[in-house]
């Protein structure tokens, strides 16, 4: 079902809760068959069906490449937090919102106060080529790693003056904490 859509390096949406993994298929035997088959249990295809209208909805655009996934579970919902992403991935990748799921670099889960289930797609091929997932991906948690890291390479750079370098804001307190041992 994949619909033309713009690309761009990032999507969010917001969808009904999915259903967890453990509800997705259901066990049938037929006469005659040597093995049980899956099939999609009715709660699930009814599921792909509202969460696919609201997608389509919302018209995302395309996160081509590799990926972060972020998803806010809301806190009443009662199952596992990873047992949420298979359905999720899937729907994704029917929609052509990503080219696959097994692009997936990272995610991070987490429990929220929402009622419906937000998703956030980040395409990590926009840092390049050689960049590692983490800084590419901090904009799923605030955009701080990148800050991180330059606050540790910085940290690193200053032992030539002694450490008397006030903080600056992506510091932390770290440069502060230097700055005061030097002046004891």
């Amino acid at each position: 079902m994949s619909v033309f859509r713009k690309t761009a390096q990032w999507a969010a949406l917001r969808l009904p809760v999915a259903i967890p993994v453990n509800r997705l298929h259901r066990t049938i035997v037929r006469p005659g068959a040597r093995f049980p088959t899956l099939i999609k249990s009715e709660q699930y295809r009814e599921w792909l069906i509202n969460a696919g209208t609201q997608l389509e909805f919302q018209k995302p655009a395309r996160v081509e490449g590799y990926f972060g996934l972020s998803v806010g579970i809301p806190s009443t919902s009662r199952g596992d937090l990873d047992g949420y992403l298979k359905a999720t991935l899937d729907l994704l990748q029917t929609h052509g919102v990503i080219e696959n799921d097994r692009l997936c670099q990272r995610i991070i889960i987490q429990k929220t106060l929402d009622n419906e289930m937000t998703v956030t797609i980040v395409s990590t091929n926009a840092v390049g080529k050689n960049a590692d997932t983490e800084s590419s991906v901090g904009t799923l948690q605030g955009g701080k790693s990148k800050a991180r890291r330059r606050s540790k390479a910085s940290d690193s750079d200053d032992s030539s003056d002694g450490g008397t370098r006030e903080s600056g804001s992506t510091e932390g307190n770290s440069g502060k904490l230097a700055a005061s041992r030097h002046r004891e």
